[in-house]
């Protein structure tokens, strides 16, 4: 059968796996196309093969082009949004928050059945960082201390690049002017590697001089504000890897600090005041700082304006204090999250001669404004490693009322130890408690009233369950002197607590208070 292979039909019934695609596409041409003799279909038939092969190569070419810059687009797109699980591609954010969040998870789940664990704060003084600056060139702090510097100053120590700068030990107190990175040595692993100058936020001219390009790269766009669109993101977080645990965890909600900017934060709107407290800090600015009490001077925020004699500055506290209070949400529970003084406040640096008289006094200063205002807060700190060389053993601080050292282990006692309201009537509310512990007589007044006015239904004024009283003895003997202006009370000298017993009143009006006054006699 010498024949068939040069006939037509020896091409057609070749065993079509042994056979290309293109092959097969040129077979459907040759049946559809008019009847020729054999040498010219055998001839068109491989040139129409050689110019689908080449249609389809050039098909194949165009389809891998496709495929690599949707790729590229795809790695560009989870750069962009930090969604990349790449190790080489994830934030510095993102990674940071992911193991943060782990590590809020792993401790809820420990406690989740301690009934005494109320809930979680969200981070401690978390800060913006660069976020929202509208210059780089604008100094990082209010004053000068230690050494002022700008956001692009940081930049340029960062690059390996050496600086001049002047340095305070204290606020307004300069000592001297000093190199920063004399060896200049780079943060980054290498220039290619510095993130801000590859944004070209800044470009190193011929002359190796660093030139800030975008001064305005961190600023917000108009109507972003860090708190909403940073923070409360962050807090939907945190609640979600601790209530996750046990739902009835209350989330602390604490603002970041932005160190030039002095004004009170208000709560999110975006904040569920079921789901969430707020629990901003706030401490006495100026003995911060300068570590002194200085009692016939304050600074008060947010104006930063100062303020003259005890009464007035009593009183500018107390305001702040209640801008505190009413920052929150309606319904929402505010907590004063962090306050205290320094300890490290003695002229003479020997701690056996430190009786810690200014630091008891600033604390109390401190803490009649949050009584004045009826504010829950948490005094920092108790620090079990504490020395009298090393304080706290961070950032110079020394706050802990409790030492390891000298001869008076417990510290502020008399200021940070004082009567307060354990239990309130359901029917009552706290308007105000005050407490002074530098006198003798050592007084404390409480003012309650009722929390609504309430129409008269006949029944009596009883203001509902008792009131009781912490009565610390340090401060009070055994039997002290007490003032009501309604009812009785009752002192359980073991426990230290006195009961105030049938609070009544006057009107229903919401205006109208009674008082309890305990002083020594």
């Amino acid at each position: 059968m010498v024949e068939t292979e040069s006939s037509p039909e020896a091409l057609t019934t070749e065993t079509t796996a042994e056979r290309s695609p293109h092959v097969l596409l040129a077979e459907n041409e040759k049946e559809s196309a008019p009847p020729q003799s054999v040498e010219t279909a055998n001839d068109q038939e491989i040139i129409s093969s050689h110019k689908i092969k080449e249609e389809l190569m050039s098909n194949e070419n165009e389809m891998e082009q496709e495929q690599e810059q949707e790729q590229e687009q795809e790695q560009e797109d989870e750069q962009k949004e930090h969604c990349s699980t790449s190790k080489s591609q994830i934030s510095l954010q993102a990674y940071l928050q992911k193991y943060y969040l782990q590590f809020l998870s792993v401790v809820a789940q420990t406690v989740k059945d301690k009934p005494n664990v109320l809930g979680f704060n969200t981070m401690n003084e978390p800060s913006n960082g660069m976020a929202g600056a509208s210059d780089l060139n604008s100094q990082t702090y209010p004053t000068p201390l230690a050494n002022p510097l700008s956001f692009f100053d940081g930049m340029r120590l960062g690059s390996g690049e050496s600086l001049r700068a002047e340095q305070y030990t204290k606020p307004f107190l300069y000592q001297k002017t000093v190199t920063l990175n004399p060896d200049r040595i780079m943060a980054w692993k290498s220039a290619e590697h510095d993130v801000w100058r590859t944004m070209g936020v800044y470009e190193v001219n011929d002359a190796n001089k660093r030139i800030l390009l975008k001064p305005n790269y961190f600023k917000l766009e108009k109507g972003k504000n860090f708190l909403d669109d940073f923070m409360v993101p962050f807090y939907e977080k945190v609640r979600g890897a601790v209530c996750e645990q046990n739902e009835r965890f209350v989330i602390f909600a604490e603002p970041h600090i932005e160190i030039m900017d002095f004004s009170i934060e208000k709560a999110p709107e975006a904040l569920d005041a079921e789901k969430f407290a707020w629990a901003p800090h706030w401490y006495d600015g100026l003995t911060l700082i300068l570590k002194r009490y200085l009692p016939f001077v304050a600074v008060v925020p947010p104006r930063l304006l100062p303020v003259f004699s005890k009464r007035l500055i009593d009183k500018a506290l107390a305001s702040t204090i209640n801008a505190i209070k009413t920052s929150g949400k309606p319904n929402m529970y505010v907590l004063l999250g962090e306050t205290g003084g320094p300890m490290n406040m003695a002229f003479n640096r020997d701690e056996c001669d430190n009786n810690y008289f200014h630091s008891t006094m600033a604390l109390d200063r401190t803490l009649r404004a949050i009584e004045r205002n009826n504010l829950d807060t948490t005094i920092w700190c108790y620090d079990a490693n504490n020395t009298w060389q090393e304080g706290d053993r961070w950032n110079g601080e020394d706050f802990s009322i409790r030492t390891t050292s000298g001869i008076m282990n417990n510290r502020g006692l008399l200021s940070a130890v004082r009567p307060f309201v354990v239990t309130v009537g359901q029917d009552l509310e706290v308007v105000s408690q005050t407490f002074d512990p530098s006198t003798d007589s050592k007084r404390f007044e409480l003012v309650v009233r009722r929390p609504t006015d309430e129409v008269d239904d006949g029944n009596d004024l009883d203001g509902g369950k008792d009131v009781v009283v912490y009565l610390p003895r340090i401060h009070f003997m055994s039997n002290p002197k007490v003032s009501l202006s309604a009812g009785t009370f009752k002192i359980n000298a073991d426990a230290q607590e006195l009961t105030w017993k049938g609070v009544t009143f006057e009107s229903r009006k919401k205006k109208n208070v009674c008082k309890l006054v305990i002083m020594n006699r």
